[in-house]
């Protein structure tokens, strides 16, 4: 049975490139160690399952479930399923601090809390597949829809059932 592959810090560029939108849709690695991060992290998880150690608590996501946290606080995802497919993004502050959320939710984010919905949709799959596309395509004007696409369905989670997970 082959060895499954880690992340390696500092191989990718979030940890190098805090101003740059970063999308991914691809199958996750398991962290060995914490890593952090000067962007907001939203993972949308498209198959299996996954778990990740947050700097003050732990949570586990599956299928159809969607988090949002903020990357400058130590987190791992230490396991995940052999069939796990995620979706999402490395959100630069400049763009987080665009979204409209209460800011009773945006100061729990900034204070370790992760957001956690599971009011989601094969439309998810396909936004996040198109957004990827669109920030890794060269033209400026497809990575400014998708980030303004992305901050718009980010603001709807608070329409729909949600929860704020954290320590305390």
């Amino acid at each position: 049975m082959p060895e499954r592959p880690f992340y390696q810090p500092g191989a990718s560029s979030v940890e190098g490139l805090p101003l740059l939108l970063q999308m991914f849709h691809t199958n996750p690695l398991v962290m060995l160690k914490p890593h952090w991060h000067a962007q907001v992290e939203v993972n949308f998880i498209v198959r299996g399952s996954v778990h990740y150690r947050m700097n003050d608590h732990e949570i586990s996501l599956s299928a159809g479930e969607m988090c949002l946290f903020w990357g400058g606080l130590p987190h791992q995802m230490d396991d995940l399923s052999d069939d796990a497919i995620y979706a999402g993004a490395h959100l630069p502050l400049v763009h987080f601090f665009r979204l409209h959320v209460p800011t009773d939710i945006r100061h729990r984010l900034m204070t370790g809390a992760t957001l956690v919905t599971s009011a989601t949709d094969q439309s998810d799959n396909h936004n996040f597949e198109r957004w990827n596309r669109y920030a890794r395509s060269g033209d400026q004007a497809k990575a400014e829809h998708a980030v303004n696409e992305l901050l718009l369905r980010l603001e709807r989670v608070r329409f729909e059932p949600y929860r704020l997970v954290s320590a305390t």
